[in-house]
């Protein structure tokens, strides 16, 4: 019994949904995700580099941080540049985002509803309550991958079809350039699908010259965008710090990364809530590997042969480079969200058995994940509301990490000598002021001999 059923042909489009009690059920799922970004959004130390960007790409024409005015190297500017946008038209209010994310998520869910409409109920609803906490973890923060996934998607579904029209090629082109200028690691992605592209060519019965000729008219594409990732790297680091992209960078026992990948899998089928408690009692690993043959059992997963070598390719080719995945950053993290997206909108599920046990399975699957968004709902309206009345009575708190609906941010560089997390306080108009934090690469080094590296100019 194989775990994955790999064919040649590309899948074919399922049927719109239909049915009252499906669209009642989808619109309740969606209200529940939609709940953890809609009090506000949260953020990492990262999202500070795209929302000091964008402030100051607007307001200065430069590309940095307000603490000390110091240029943003780790990060391509394309979400601050689109953050930005977005500050021009509604001012620098953190709701524009927030409407960013949720019409991006509802697009994305329906988009998978309206190609993958299975007709078991329990497999659909299973599948697509995975989904909806896979999309609102990512939909909930302030990062470049809310403009990164539908990016991959389009780029991917386009590029697979190989279409030799030189307008199909362009676009290919264009959406290559986008998804580097908003994540580096992009860059591996696009090198795993033409290597195996590359592959496909060499492997045909044809003559040289006709495969000679092919790859000509193939690879100009990544030629380019090889070019514009390490001009775009050069001009934005300017000799400071940077995610490096090196060939032996992982640095962790090999046995690692296959118990990591069980749990990640483990954790994507119960959800994170569910699975940190796991974790907590030592059964994380032993519960996924009995839910990775429950898996098995239940479902056959078809899959087209160019994307499920794609994923194998990629993996490898991310784990090679990057020196934080796998163990620091796991396949739910940021690195390899590419990987569940890719897998869940290429894939096409299907229930072996339709017995009694098939469907307690997936029942559990259900009820983890609804627990999962119930969890992260509760903790978004429970820290809003702290927020909210502790802002009132002190005027003034320490940022944490979730910026409330009602909160403007606080354009203009401001200097210090230490780090600090942020404040909140009360602008006297029914609304917060969020004032970036300063990080320790916030912090002027004593040994620099410049006194105050020069900011990206973006004119």
């Amino acid at each position: 019994m194989k775990f994955f059923k790999i064919k040649t042909n590309t899948l074919e489009t399922c049927k719109y949904i239909n049915g009252k009690p499906r669209i009642i059920t989808i619109c309740i799922l969606l209200a529940m995700g939609l709940m953890t970004c809609i009090f506000g959004l949260k953020t990492s130390p990262d999202s500070f580099a795209y929302i000091d960007g964008a402030k100051n790409i607007l307001h200065y024409h430069s590309y940095n941080y307000d603490a000390n005015g110091l240029p943003i190297t780790l990060f391509p500017p394309g979400y601050s540049i689109i953050i930005a946008s977005l500050f021009s038209i509604f001012g620098y209010y953190v709701y524009p985002l927030i409407l960013l994310n949720t019409t991006i998520f509802i697009v994305l869910i329906f988009k998978y509803i309206k190609y993958n409409n299975y007709a078991n109920n329990y497999l659909f609803f299973s599948v697509l309550c995975i989904l909806t906490n896979i999309l609102i973890s990512n939909y909930s923060m302030i990062l470049s991958e809310t403009i990164f996934i539908p990016l991959f998607l389009i780029w991917f579904n386009i590029s697979i079809r190989q279409n030799n029209n030189v307008k199909y090629k362009f676009l290919i082109l264009f959406l290559e350039i986008l998804m580097i200028s908003t994540r580096y690691a992009s860059i591996l992605l696009i090198f795993s699908f033409y290597t195996i592209q590359f592959y496909y060519i060499i492997r045909t019965p044809n003559k040289i010259n006709y495969k000679f000729q092919k790859v000509l008219q193939t690879f100009w594409i990544p030629a380019i965008s090889l070019l514009f990732f390490v001009l775009l790297r050069k001009i934005i680091s300017n000799g400071g710090p940077q995610h490096h992209f090196v060939i032996g960078s992982g640095k962790y026992n090999i046995l690692e990364y296959p118990i990591q990948l069980i749990k990640d899998i483990g954790t994507t089928i119960l959800g994170q809530a569910s699975s940190f408690q796991l974790e907590q009692r030592g059964l994380l690993f032993l519960i996924s590997c009995v839910m990775i043959i429950a898996i098995r059992k239940f479902v056959k997963i078809t899959i087209d042969t160019f994307t499920f070598n794609f994923i194998l390719i990629s993996i490898l080719v991310t784990i090679i480079f990057l020196s934080n995945v796998w163990v620091d950053d796991s396949m739910n993290g940021r690195y390899l969200v590419w990987l569940w997206i890719t897998l869940l909108y290429r894939a096409k599920f299907e229930i072996r058995k339709n017995e009694a046990y098939t469907k307690i399975f997936f029942i559990c699957i259900i009820l983890t994940q609804l627990i999962n968004l119930n969890y992260f709902n509760y903790k978004a309206v429970k820290s809003n509301f702290a927020i909210q009345n502790t802002v009132t009575e002190k005027n003034k708190i320490n940022f944490s990490n979730q910026i409330p609906q009602n909160t403007s941010l606080k354009v203009g560089i401001y200097y210090t000598d230490s780090t600090n997390f942020g404040t909140l306080s009360n602008n006297g108009n029914g609304k917060l002021l969020l004032t970036s934090p300063c990080y320790l690469w916030n912090l002027i080094q004593k040994n620099d001999t410049n006194q105050r590296p020069q900011s990206k100019t973006l004119d």
